[in-house]
């Protein structure tokens, strides 16, 4: 994001570059912004052209193999702070292409750095400061360090001094001027968790978690003093100045600009309210409500799902991360601050009628009334009373090990997703005294859950999708799984007809048929360029909660619409079959409907790929084939001599045609549909989508 900050009352956003995952750290340098950025476990380096700041472009990235925490650039080189991979130093000289030069790892978890006279100072969190001779960026190597005893979380260094802000153990000033031996000089405790620092002489500006924005003298490094403070109302972690300005981020309201002209009466400009991270939606009577982490809930108009448009929001205190909408309320599960019942009988101005806090952490919501269901992060599941949202209270809990990441309810049972400990169910059919009878784990993290009818669709992080029998909930069994080889994960899932649709992180949308749930392929995907949370499936689309990229909403018509061999307008006898199948150059279609009077049945046949594209056509309405078994002479009288490849004659067998795929295909799986339109079928008139498909897979 590019903010117009030359009124400082009124902050804008002028321009912005979606980048993948979240980002950490940035640093500018001459025209390009570095960008530090996590992705699960891993993450990298972007490079942001910002020489024109309301088109900033994404010009080159190179990953790393933890997660990029912070960065800093020195001539031609970036050097990145990657969590538990160390420092990675990375040869920026041809920014469309950079790659990296070397590396050294820590033996804490690398989270923010300093370059300074051909040393880099690391602060390694438990490893404490970490002192990397670069005098060579092609062959780091470690000198010295200094263990602090806190939780070093970032560094800043000036002339022959580093500063650590330390956590807990509040800001430690340390000597490096000797870097082969730094050594101690002061330690001020800060109130907080000093999680941020900038030093400009003779002040230290610190970013101390819950307790806010603080100015400590630092004239006399042996007597570090408070100055001055100012309480952002947040958990701020990061701090920035610029002349008689400071700049503060904080998790839930955003950017802070802040006068600190008189370091002893610091008063706030203006602030910025940060777009938040989109986790999850619910689709209600044409809107879609959308728990949009530190940016509250947000309302946005689907009526046309062309042009979607917000129309609502409610900021919260909190990080919403689940809603659900029943009647005229939505049910906002935001995270430390608690649940949220807001009134949305007019979705442009909700209003909160109740809230329901325990201390903090409640993570998913599940409303089957009268009752609410929590999944509470810390206290597990809870049972609220809804039957009056305005007064509601709680009737029941359950709290077991493990943490508590999303609830669905079936029946007279609580589906309760528990991260490393699984998916476990509860009987509920007394709500006061909730039951635990059965428990499975799946080996990763469980973050979400869908039950229908019998199974349990469960979104296992990087063990994809997980499908488990609960036809007998005390003894529950996986029967199915699917899942990617990629550093990405299942965040959630949603259920609709045959097809499972998963939030799967930096892999976008993925859709799987779930027909058979022995065996559950995938159909189609779509990459949303950010990490995808949240999706809930209404009719011809799915609505994709993609962290900061926002709301996606995508046609999926042709999933939702077109079951594989499920239409009911299909008359019993119609039939399609495929051979060889799987095939790597042709494969046979056969196409049969026997009709009554012996006339021939004009069929469409097509061939789309797994994102519903079409990529072939073997006949049309003006040139169909015939789906029945004739003789060549009655194909040709019909007016069909030519096959699919204006081959003549056709095929002795006028029910069959060949599809030869082109060159520039892909190896894959490819649906074959069928169609007919205003014929007779067993001597019935068929109406309008009377089809069939069939799954072939091309290998070649």
């Amino acid at each position: 994001m590019v903010m117009d900050l030359h009124d400082l009352e009124s902050p804008n956003e002028i321009g912005h570059c979606y980048t993948p995952g979240m980002i950490n750290g940035v640093f500018v340098f001459e025209e390009n912004a570095y960008v530090a950025y996590q992705t699960g476990n891993s993450g990298g380096l972007r490079i942001i052209d910002v020489s024109t700041s309301i088109l900033p472009v994404d010009v080159g990235y190179c990953e790393t193999p933890g997660q990029a925490l912070a960065v800093e650039v020195v001539g031609d080189y970036a050097y990145v702070a990657a969590g538990q991979s160390g420092l990675r130093i990375i040869d920026i000289s041809v920014p469309s292409a950079p790659v990296e030069l070397s590396f050294i790892d820590t033996p804490g978890n690398s989270r923010d750095l300093a370059v300074s006279g051909g040393y880099v100072y690391i602060a390694d969190d438990w490893g404490g400061l970490r002192v990397i001779d670069v005098t060579d960026p092609s062959a780091p190597f470690e000198v010295a360090y200094y263990f602090s005893g806190g939780s070093t979380k970032r560094v800043a260094v000036v002339g022959s001094t580093a500063y650590l802000a330390d956590g807990s153990a509040g800001v430690r000033i340390l000597d490096i001027s000797n870097p082969l031996s730094p050594s101690y000089v002061s330690v001020f405790d800060t109130p907080g968790t000093a999680s941020g620092i900038f030093v400009d002489m003779p002040y230290a500006y610190i970013a101390d978690g819950h307790e806010g924005f603080l100015i400590i003298d630092v004239s006399v490094p042996l007597l570090p003093a408070e100055v001055g403070s100012f309480d952002t109302g947040d958990n701020t972690h990061d701090v920035f100045v610029s002349g008689s300005v400071a700049y503060v981020a904080g998790n839930t309201n955003g950017l802070r600009i802040l006068d600190i002209s008189d370091p002893t009466i610091i008063d706030e400009v203006s602030f910025f309210e940060t777009s938040g991270l989109a986790q999850n939606a619910f689709v209600s009577d044409g809107y879609a409500y959308v728990a949009h982490g530190t940016a509250g809930l947000k309302i946005i108009d689907i009526i046309d799902p062309l042009s979607p448009s917000e129309v609502g929001l409610y900021f919260t205190a909190g990080n919403s991360k689940d809603v659900v909408v029943s009647g005229s309320y939505a049910y906002l599960a935001d995270w430390f601050g608690g649940l949220r019942i807001l009134d949305i009988t007019d979705p442009t101005s909700p209003s909160r009628v109740g809230t329901y806090f325990i201390g903090g952490s409640v993570r998913g919501v599940c409303v089957r009334e009268p009752y609410a269901y929590i999944a509470h992060h810390l206290e597990g599941l809870r049972i609220i009373d809804i039957s009056d949202p305005t007064s509601h209270s709680e009737v029941g809990f359950y709290t077991p090990t493990g943490y508590a990441f999303n609830v669905d309810v079936s029946g007279s049972y609580a589906y309760v997703t528990y991260g490393l400990y699984g998916l476990r169910i509860i009987d509920i059919s007394e709500p006061s005294t909730p039951i635990e009878v059965g428990i499975i784990d799946i080996d990763d993290y469980a973050y979400a859950v869908r039950v229908v009818d019998s199974l349990a669709f469960v979104a296992g992080g990087t063990s994809g999708l997980r499908i488990i029998d609960v036809s007998n909930p005390s003894m529950p069994f996986e029967i199915g799984l699917w899942s990617l080889d990629i550093d990405a994960g299942a965040r959630n899932v949603f259920i609709y007809g045959n097809h499972a649709y998963l939030a799967y992180e930096t892999a976008g949308l993925r859709i799987l048929d779930i027909t058979d749930p022995t065996s559950p392929y995938e159909v189609g995907y779509y990459d949303t360029g950010d990490e995808a949370w949240g999706v809930f499936v209404d009719s011809s689309y799915a609505y994709v909660a993609s962290g900061f990229a926002g709301l996606y909403v995508l046609d999926v018509s042709y999933f939702t619409d077109v079951p594989e061999n499920s239409n009911p307008q299909i008359p019993k006898s119609m039939s399609i079959s495929a051979w060889p199948n799987p095939f790597n150059s042709a494969v046979t279609i056969s196409l049969d409907i026997p009709v009554g009077d012996g006339s021939p049945v004009p069929i469409s046949v097509e061939i789309y790929d797994v994102n519903g594209r079409r990529v072939s056509v073997i006949g049309s309405y003006d040139q169909p084939v015939i789906a029945r078994r004739a003789s060549p002479d009655e194909a040709i009288s019909y007016g069909c001599e030519k096959d699919c490849f204006g081959q003549s004659p056709r095929n002795d067998n006028a029910g069959e045609v060949v599809w030869r795929p082109d060159e520039s295909l892909p190896s894959g799986v490819y649906l074959v549909r069928a169609s007919h339109d205003h014929w007779s079928l067993s001597g019935a008139e068929a109406t309008d989508g009377n089809w069939l498909t069939k799954r072939v897979v091309y290998l070649k």
